[in-house]
């Protein structure tokens, strides 16, 4: 019942997305569109009458992040890509490639050759040699 009205409250479709997209900045718990506090009250009141206005959006939620920080936005915005995420995440697949290289040369040994199998000489083989040799 409070999420419908407070959606119902919203002035504008885009300021009811906004508050579903922000967290409340006093507890950062729940979105703006469903917590109940005083604060919430104050910020959802600044974004209808910001939008009311005319302002956009982006303007509005750009203003509320300067002022609240990031952890503001329900979903972060591609903090994975950020050059600190881009080098842990580079510096991460290399450490795995190294340990299954190193691994893999501690668990597989190579195969060494066989040695060369001992000619047994039995007597049929001394006669053909002794041919052989008789022929040159």
């Amino acid at each position: 019942m409070l999420l419908l009205v407070a959606i119902l409250a919203a002035s504008t479709p885009e300021a009811a997305e906004l508050e579903g997209r922000l967290l409340a900045p006093c507890c950062y718990k729940q979105t703006l569109d469903i917590h109940a506090s005083p604060l919430a009250d104050q910020v959802r009141d600044r974004i209808r009458r910001r939008a009311e206005a005319g302002e956009a959006i982006e303007a509005i939620e750009a203003d509320l992040v300067k002022e609240f920080g990031e952890k503001i936005r329900a979903i972060p915005r591609a903090g994975f890509l950020t050059p600190m995420g881009v080098s842990l995440t580079g510096a991460g697949i290399f450490a795995l490639i190294a340990l299954f290289v190193l691994a893999r040369r501690r668990l597989v040994k190579p195969v060494e050759a066989a040695p060369p199998a001992a000619v047994v000489e039995d007597e049929s083989y001394a006669a053909l040699k002794r041919e052989l040799a008789d022929l040159d």
